[in-house]
């Protein structure tokens, strides 16, 4: 679980730019990052990626790779919940990269977590919004409906027999790929979280007082249906079949939706820690 070579060359380039007196902030904490984790100071180098993502979160965005490299420090300290959580958020721009995937079946397998989810039928007909981000999508759209409104602009100049042939193929790939957008952007819609301490409770009611109905563990996933003081009533497994309340100090948000759009995503990094101790043995590469 190393930081990516391009990070490295950035690393690289902060320097150079520092002693120009060039380097923006993101940088120097890249660069810091960098240098931390090399020498295995792995808490340090998670405060300066905390520290870069937060700077570019002012800005509205943010970066797949630096949300990896953020996970596998907390995956270094023993931090599961927390590192499942970023690795969550930088499949969001990354989700075809082999290095996440493998992390997120080592991570689920080192858990004991299941990856299987039951999907709604559509999902399983555009099954191409699993391995594509929506910026992805959304730009692959656009291009086919340029293409697609030009193949209707050229009408006077094709014979009808061929521009009905191309009109009818270019209408079979753009329909499936307006709609696959519009359900990919519902998905991410959809409030997930993450389990971040060593367990929670989900109960009846609001409050610990209520009858304890399952006992999740770090790096679980879960859908928020609700928001309460203090307390998130929200559905867990493969069917999403499980559903209660559990305390909001041992859960994050993914904040899919905020992230991709660049609203008001700074909280999702700003002094984000682990809520409680858990096992703090080095974990394996």
């Amino acid at each position: 679980m190393k930081p990516r070579l391009t990070l490295l060359i950035c690393c690289n380039l902060a320097l150079i730019f520092a002693q120009l007196g060039w380097a923006t902030p993101v940088a120097l904490q890249i660069g810091e990052a960098e240098t931390a984790y090399a020498k295995g100071e792995f808490a340090m180098a998670k405060r300066h990626y905390q520290q870069a993502l937060t700077e570019m979160a002012k800005q509205g965005s943010s970066n797949g790779h630096l949300l990896y490299n953020l996970g596998n420090c907390h995956f270094r300290l023993g931090e599961y919940g927390m590192a499942m959580l970023q690795y969550r958020r930088a499949e969001l721009f990354i989700p075809n990269d082999q290095d996440l995937k493998a992390n997120i079946e080592t991570l689920a397998d080192k858990l004991k977590l299941t990856t299987e989810e039951s999907r709604p039928w559509f999902e399983n007909i555009f099954f191409w919004i699993h391995h594509t981000s929506l910026r992805t999508l959304l730009f692959v759209t656009l291009l086919v409906h340029l293409a697609f409104f030009l193949i209707i602009a050229l009408r006077p100049w094709i014979g009808r027999r061929a521009w009905l042939n191309i009109f009818a193929t270019g209408l079979a790939v753009y329909l499936p790929l307006c709609i696959s957008l519009l359900i990919a952007s519902w998905r991410l819609k959809q409030p997930e979280g993450i389990v971040v301490a060593p367990t929670v409770e989900l109960r009846s009611g609001r409050g610990v007082d209520f009858i304890p109905i399952l006992k999740l563990g770090q790096g679980a996933s879960f859908t928020i249906l609700e928001k309460k003081p203090a307390w998130w009533k929200i559905a867990t497994g493969p069917r999403q079949e499980h559903k209660g309340w559990a305390k909001q100090q041992h859960l994050r948000e993914v904040g899919a939706w905020s992230l991709l759009q660049g609203q008001n995503i700074t909280p999702l990094y700003a002094k984000e820690n682990q809520p409680s101790a858990i096992d703090s043995n080095q974990a394996q590469k």
